[in-house]
């Protein structure tokens, strides 16, 4: 057949490749974050250009049938089909084909869209600014002409731009503590390539865009290249930050920015929104937590791991062995019983165990701010409609070892059950299950954000009235 047949082919197979690995990186993600979170995001990397190079189609050519033939000095490739079988196959082609243009083209025009925003920008004029921006430069060895810029219509600082990179700030006055967190997160992302490799996830998505298990790949890539420039830019500000003040200058920095989700286009944001930062603020406290692994015992795992993702796909390409697709699910999570101290009548729930409700409701989400706005002593009023086996939560309160927080609520009808609690970021929950009145002061026993609960047990809704507010006893 054609050229355009074997490439078709090639995509199926490398396609096939890609997913093999992330079924693989997927299976032993826990693993590896508990030992050594690096490997996670390298891994990841891995993935995506699996799903790119054709490893996978080349060692099924080389070694399975009439694969390549040697013919005056070239390589020649065969490919045999009739009848039906190739009606099928160009009819697949086809259809690929039409799709994959149809998405390149939905990329040219958000591109031209996000193009035309850009234009908006203007150079930033601040020598303080520019000073600072070029001594961070300086500081991380980035000799490359990266420009800066200002732009009204952004609530949060970026880097966009791959062969021309450009960071954009937001309006505003920015703290010399704040500026240099910015440069280090934004500059980190250029260094480490991460623009590039969105790219990649981009491509991957419009040429397997027939694959389910490809389309997560951009925001996984999204998510870890965070972590990894988190952790990268700590350890460049060391001596200077701790991760403590890295976070806070950046809950500081963005208090009042509106939360955002980015689209698919190569951009990285050093706030996107709330549950991005608190998942960026979890991975940081557990890698802090764990010994990370040498170079040498890294090289080795992620060698190993290509090795068995291109192993598994050749030998399904080439109809030697089947497919395993049952997932190990790695290890547990763990809990934090310890959070709350626990009194009589009080029940602990830890998230990996917890099926008590079908829906989670964050019951104010335009006041998600991460620094919270609850002063110590204020109180915080709610008056929550919440339907059976619904789970209402409050926005994150930050409180200190030591501290208590007081919760009271009426729930209306009054012979309705329902619960009154505190769940940590984690997920894990303590509370007290009663009926009517209830109200109860929890005492924090770890220091961490969290947030108050009402759940309805009942089968009928409920109107959940009351209020809570945090001290220091």
């Amino acid at each position: 057949m054609s050229l355009i047949s074997q490439i078709f082919f090639a995509i199926v197979i490398t396609s096939f490749t890609g997913t093999i690995a992330l079924a693989i990186w997927s299976i032993f993600q826990n693993v590896l974050s508990s030992w050594n979170p690096d490997l996670v995001y390298r891994m990841l990397r891995c993935v995506c250009l699996l799903y790119i190079l054709p490893v996978g189609y080349i060692l099924v050519q080389l070694t399975v049938g009439d694969g390549y033939m040697r013919s005056d000095s070239l390589w020649q490739m065969n490919f045999s089909a009739a009848g039906i079988t190739v009606f099928l196959y160009l009819s697949l082609e086809f259809i690929w084909a039409f799709q994959t243009v149809r998405g390149i083209i939905r990329y040219i025009r958000q591109g031209l869209r996000w193009r035309a925003f850009i234009r908006c920008s203007v150079p930033e004029e601040n020598e303080t600014v520019i000073k600072e921006f070029n001594l961070v430069k300086e500081e991380l060895g980035v000799r490359r002409n990266i420009r800066l810029y200002r732009n009204k219509g952004f609530g949060s600082a970026m880097i966009t731009g791959i062969f021309r990179c450009s960071i954009i700030l937001p309006n505003g006055e920015f703290t010399r503590e704040q500026l240099r967190v910015i440069f280090f997160h934004e500059l980190t992302h250029y260094k480490s390539y991460d623009l590039l490799y969105k790219l990649l996830g981009m491509f991957v998505g419009v040429v397997h865009h027939w694959n389910p298990f490809s389309k997560n790949l951009l925001k996984l890539l999204t998510e870890w290249s965070e972590y990894d420039c988190d952790r990268k830019a700590i350890a460049a500000m060391y001596g200077e930050m701790t991760a403590k003040g890295y976070f806070k200058t950046i809950m500081v920095t963005m208090r009042h920015t509106p939360e955002t989700h980015g689209g698919d286009y190569i951009f990285s944001m050093l706030y996107e929104n709330q549950g991005s930062l608190e998942r960026r603020i979890d991975y940081m406290k557990k890698y802090i937590e764990i010994k990370k692994a040498g170079k040498l015992a890294s090289a080795v795992l992620i060698a190993a791991f290509i090795l068995t993702s291109v192993t598994t796909a050749y030998a399904a390409g080439s109809g030697v062995a089947d497919v395993q697709d049952t997932i190990y699910r790695g290890t547990e999570s763990t809990s934090s019983v310890s959070d709350i101290v626990m009194e009589e009548g009080m029940i602990f729930i830890p998230a990996d165990e917890d099926h008590s409700y079908e829906e989670l409701v964050y019951a104010n989400p335009e006041a998600e701010i991460i620094m919270p706005a609850l002063d110590e002593g204020e109180i915080a009023s709610f008056e929550w409609e919440v339907p059976p086996d619904t789970r209402y939560v409050s926005s994150f309160i930050s409180l200190d070892k030591g501290q208590k927080v007081a919760v009271s609520c009426i729930a209306v009808p009054a012979s309705s059950e329902y619960w009154i609690g505190i769940m940590n970021s984690l997920g894990d929950v303590w509370y007290y299950s009663g009926k009517s009145s209830l109200a109860y002061d929890f005492s924090v026993n770890a220091n961490g954000r969290y947030r108050v609960l009402v759940q309805n047990k009942s089968t009928v809704d409920i109107t959940a009235t009351g209020n809570y507010r945090y001290y220091t006893p």
